[in-house]
């Protein structure tokens, strides 16, 4: 064998070794990664502090994959409260990637479960993220209906609750162009988060967006000192986030002002920077896996259904075999005593003419003189505006109001109607909040809020669902069509 040859047997070997060693090297890590993933924290809290961490340094993928399995164990462990933090959690992580439509659906889910659960800090943070959510996207009349609402909410912080009231009505006074009141607002904010010492990532929010009023209003040196402040934070607390979100400002200030390097210049840094943050696979695939989670969520319930129907079909079935061997016996039984047989005969006789005679008493207390007579008294407090407009109005107040009992009353009202007592309530309720938006003379100055509590509806929730369920569109929708029709100005 010549010396060439060696040479090469002997590079060929230590590229062996070379590819041996990085291959144990890559296997070493790929195994790290995967016990890191098996390994998922014992609690949904855990999980949602691991979500936490990621959405505060701007991984969005991780952070939504990190709360979708938390709502999921959160929800198998009976921990409500952490469930409605992760259905915000989730919706924020929505809203921060322009999915507004979908983080408006988890932000309604997690308000309602709070208010179901009277859990008034978690409603109120909820209903601050709705007024936010909405003003982003226009909806002022539905950001006004949130607004409201959370100023009728206590909590024990105070100083988180008027922190998180003053950031909310700026963000609305903003969507409804009022720039003075908004800058007052966040400066507001500003000033009580640097006094009490809340947490950075606060102080950086209402910076930012004191910043943003500035360009709007033309304070262009001022925007930029409050952008450099911004970013002055963020490179000290290391967030690339809000480093990306401040090189995205500072590039729009400078389309506006010049000179057009420093607009290259920090066009860059914020394309770099939300390069670096955000993969589109990775959120793809943890998007898929909300959607994932949204399917299982829907199948359990569904298999809920399905297994009570077939306990209802079981006890059907063991209702009737027990009812056939019952049968059987009073056969037998019937078979060896006549007289046994006839006196039982006669007295099921006996029953069945009981029963028919009740029957007919009943049909004809309520088909006939009777029945009118009760549905005209029904319609007479139903058609009493003071009556129904109060929230608390129920199927026991109306029956003593017409003076009858409640079973009667319910068949009435199904008969004539065909529906239920609670339905029809709310349908008149929201034919006379339509009634209301539409008679601009006498309530054009009403705000959504005034109508639907002059109308009986105790929440902005339960009165956006049931105009959706009767109209197919929100209030704020119907009200807008409204006055295009009229070229009547929305009421303030």
């Amino acid at each position: 064998m010549n010396t060439l040859n060696i040479i090469n047997i002997r590079r060929r070997i230590r590229v062996f070794l070379v590819i041996f060693v990085l291959s144990g090297i890559m296997a070493t890590e790929a195994l790290a990664v995967v016990r890191s993933n098996l390994e998922l924290p014992a609690s949904a809290t855990e999980l949602k502090d691991r979500g936490n961490a990621y959405f505060n340094t701007g991984n969005y993928p991780e952070a939504l994959t990190s709360y979708t399995q938390a709502l999921d164990l959160a929800e198998k462990q009976g921990d409500k409260e952490t469930a409605i933090g992760c259905l915000g959690a989730i919706a924020n992580t929505l809203a921060v990637t322009g999915d507004n439509a979908r983080a408006e659906q988890y932000y309604l889910e997690g308000y309602q479960r709070a208010e179901k659960l009277a859990n008034h800090t978690l409603q109120f943070k909820l209903a601050a993220s709705l007024v936010h959510n909405y003003s982003s996207t226009g909806d002022l009349e539905n950001a006004r209906l949130f607004l409201d609402e959370m100023s009728k909410l206590q909590i024990d912080n105070m100083v988180e609750k008027q922190f998180i009231l003053y950031t909310a009505r700026g963000y609305y006074c903003s969507a409804e162009g009022d720039m003075k009141m908004a800058r007052y607002y966040n400066q507001a904010a500003f000033d009580l988060a640097s006094e009490r010492g809340l947490p950075m990532v606060q102080i950086f929010g209402t910076l930012l967006h004191i910043g943003n009023i500035n360009t709007a209003i033309g304070e262009y040196d001022l925007a930029l000192a409050n952008y450099a402040l911004a970013q002055q934070m963020a490179r000290d607390s290391l967030a690339n986030e809000q480093m990306a979100t401040v090189y995205k400002e500072l590039a729009a200030l400078y389309a506006i002002t010049g000179p057009t390097d420093s607009l290259a210049k920090y066009t860059h840094l914020s394309q770099q920077y939300a390069d670096s943050l955000f993969n589109e696979r990775q959120f793809y695939f943890a998007n898929n896996g909300l959607y994932n989670y949204e399917l299982s969520s829907n199948k359990s319930k569904i298999d809920r259904l399905m297994w009570r129907n077939n306990l209802l079909l079981l006890a059907t079935c063991v209702a009737g075999m027990l009812l056939l061997l019952v049968s059987g016996l009073l056969l037998v039984i019937l078979r060896k005593n006549k007289d046994l047989r006839m006196a039982q005969k006669a007295l099921l006789n006996k029953n069945l003419m009981l029963d028919d005679a009740m029957q007919q008493r009943r049909s004809s207390l309520l088909d006939n003189e009777v029945s009118e007579k009760l549905l005209q008294r029904i319609q007479a407090v139903l058609n009493d505006k003071s009556v129904i407009s109060r929230s608390s109005f129920s199927l026991a107040e109306l029956t003593e109001m017409v003076g009858s009992n409640s079973n009667y009353v319910s068949q009435v009202i199904n008969d004539s109607y065909g529906k239920g007592f609670r339905q029809l309530i709310n349908e008149i309720r929201i034919n006379e909040a339509c009634s209301r938006m539409a008679d601009i003379e006498n309530y054009g100055n009403k705000t959504l809020k005034a109508i639907y509590e002059e109308c009986g509806f105790n929440s902005a929730a339960s009165f956006i669902q049931a105009f959706k369920a009767q109209n197919g569109m929100t209030p704020s929708t119907y009200m807008r069509l409204l006055r295009e029709r009229t070229a009547a100005p929305l009421p303030s």
